[in-house]
């Protein structure tokens, strides 16, 4: 709720039509959970990243075969809904609204960049084209999740066959991601 909560505000102070309504809105305590709602998704990727390494960790095995699985089961837990949701977005959205501000929203590219499904549906539409022709926006947070998902599992195998090691790749990730960030 928190996310949408974020969401609902930001896309009304966009549309806004009187600009000295928007004082009102901002102004108050309530507005800080607004604000603070932009990094609710960074505790979703915090508690995601917590859960999986604590189930990986807990039933650890030596079997190589157990992480491609891993893989494969949360793959076919989200492709069917998630392909559903492109096709309905893609074929059936643009019939569903009228007005000017519907029309705006709808050739401002989102679905139009839905003509290659190739890019979401493989969970890389953030990454190609530097995630700026994005087929459904909101399917970004899927498609990092999986991405972080898919980077974890040999990281936690190496951490069950040697944690030296593993803290060093951690650790050079997260250089990485910083120098990538911040330069």
């Amino acid at each position: 709720m928190w996310v949408i909560l974020g969401h609902m505000y930001s896309v009304r102070l966009q549309n806004v039509v009187n600009v000295l309504t928007i004082k009102d809105q901002v102004e108050g305590p309530f507005f800080l959970l607004v604000l603070a709602a932009f990094f609710a998704v960074d505790v979703f990727f915090y508690i995601g990243g917590f859960l999986v390494a604590y189930s990986f960790i807990r039933n650890t095995t030596k079997s190589m075969l157990k992480y491609p699985l891993a893989i494969v089961h949360r793959l076919l837990r989200f492709w069917p809904s998630y392909i559903m949701a492109m096709l309905i977005y893609y074929g059936i959205m643009i019939h569903t609204g009228s007005g000017p501000v519907w029309y705006r929203l709808v050739t401002a590219g989102q679905i139009d960049y839905c003509d290659s499904m190739w890019k979401p549906i493989f969970f890389v539409d953030n990454i190609v084209d530097n995630g700026e022709r994005m087929c459904m926006g909101w399917g970004w947070y899927l498609q990092n999740d999986m991405q972080i998902f898919i980077l974890s599992i040999p990281i936690l195998f190496l951490y069950y066959k040697n944690r030296k090691a593993a803290y060093i790749i951690i650790q050079i990730l997260i250089v990485l991601s910083l120098i990538y960030n911040f330069v």
